[in-house]
């Protein structure tokens, strides 16, 4: 293992967990060193309208994210260095949906590329069957729009006829997607047999967009470890810069869980906890963490050898000090995305950023300030949750401190 010397007064070490740095003391003095490790979860919706101290973790993104489902997401944090630690786990979201809740509207013209809308998405696959006709040049007047296509259902009897139809639009722009559209469709000419054969009259053309793109951003405990960078993490590219984020300031201020984004016991299912995300809460709060049961524990218990969120500082805390070669139990199991999610979260991108924070087993270690020796700073005042944490770590420290 590669060992990092470090200096009288040097300020705090960030790593992306590659190789835990072991303390050494040069003339009775020393900072305390840190490692950290991130990792970006993207999941997509479908369009719902029709180092050393490492995470571990079991993900597999979802392109089409449904609702009223759970993708697998189990996340650990495994020590593979030669001494104790403690370590902390927080969040980062970045949420990108459309403007003004997803609420479509129509324009006169098809959508092209550079227009700062985006097209709504249509599914013409599933119109697909021998059930709907495609119709062509020859049945509509006064003209079928270029790259417009109209399927239809349509039928007739002694009393009338009847017409079901659909349209949408198709340019290479779109790649492998097509824009929905709309239009008042009648059938002029129906005496021959097949549908094929009628004539349509085709007009009001509407193809429909979102009025732009937004993102809402939260970080639990306020450290904008990546939300403000731009780049790639374990083969993710993401851009968190605060001019993409709409962030007007600095950074994005700490936002601390609170009601049910604090993980608890499910209502419906004692074996599991559950929390809500911060992103989505000015839409359907859809969006929610399932954690084991079996590895959580809540501020007024404090058990040891399990996770405990504090309220007071936006950290996920594990209650131990985790020794070299191990594993700490599975908290976070999935992602989840509720029922009550409405048209709001379509073509919608949820990145869940867990960030890891790692730091020797040592008492003083805990309160320092991160400005010198590069600390936690954690509080000492008497009556808070944040002591309570630091007591029972502090009886796991190393015996040398």
């Amino acid at each position: 293992m590669k060992k990092v010397s470090i200096k009288k007064k040097k300020k705090l070490l960030t790593a992306s967990a590659v190789g835990l740095a072991t303390l050494m003391l040069l003339a009775g003095t020393f900072a305390w060193v840190q490692i950290r490790d991130e990792r970006i979860n993207r999941m997509n919706t479908k369009t719902i309208t029709d180092g050393s101290v490492k995470l571990d973790e079991k993900f597999i993104p979802n392109e089409n994210w449904e609702i009223g489902t759970e993708n697998q997401k189990e996340v650990s944090v495994n020590n593979l260095g030669d001494q104790p630690v403690f370590v902390r786990v927080s969040y980062e979201e970045v949420l990108k949906v459309y403007k003004d809740n997803a609420q479509q509207k129509e324009n006169s013209a098809a959508w092209k590329k550079g227009d700062s809308d985006f097209p709504v998405s249509f599914e013409a696959n599933k119109y697909s069957d021998t059930k709907w006709t495609t119709l062509t040049a020859k049945n509509i007047t006064p003209a079928l729009p270029e790259g417009v296509t109209i399927k239809v259902k349509a039928s007739k009897n002694e009393k009338g006829v009847s017409v079901e139809s659909v349209a949408y639009y198709e340019h290479e722009d779109l790649g492998d997607k097509f824009q929905k559209v709309s239009l008042n469709l009648s059938a002029t000419d129906y005496s021959e047999e097949n549908v094929s054969d009628w004539t349509f009259n085709a007009t009001d053309f509407k193809y429909f967009v979102y009025s732009g793109i937004e993102h809402k951003a939260k970080d639990w405990a306020g450290n904008n470890v990546l939300l403000g960078t731009k780049g790639e993490k374990y083969g993710v590219a993401y851009d968190y810069e605060y001019t993409t984020l709409g962030v007007s300031g600095a950074s994005v201020p700490k936002t601390l869980a609170t009601g049910n984004q604090i993980p608890q016991v499910d209502s419906a299912d004692a074996s599991r906890w559950t929390s809500k995300m911060q992103a989505d809460n000015e839409l359907d709060s859809a969006l929610y963490a399932v954690y084991d049961a079996a590895a959580m524990t809540d501020t007024a218990t404090l058990e040891q050898g399990k996770w405990v969120y504090n309220t007071e500082d936006g950290y996920f805390y594990y209650l131990n000090a985790l020794e070299s070669g191990n594993e700490t139990p599975v908290f976070l199991q999935a992602l989840g995305f509720a029922n009550n999610a409405s048209g709001s979260y379509s073509d919608m991108q949820f990145d869940l950023v867990v960030n890891l924070e790692a730091i020797q087993a040592v008492k003083a270690a805990l309160t320092d300030a991160a400005g010198d020796n590069g600390g936690w700073a954690m509080s000492t005042e008497e009556g808070t949750t944040t002591k309570k944490i630091v007591d029972l770590l502090t009886t796991f420290a190393s015996k040398n401190n």
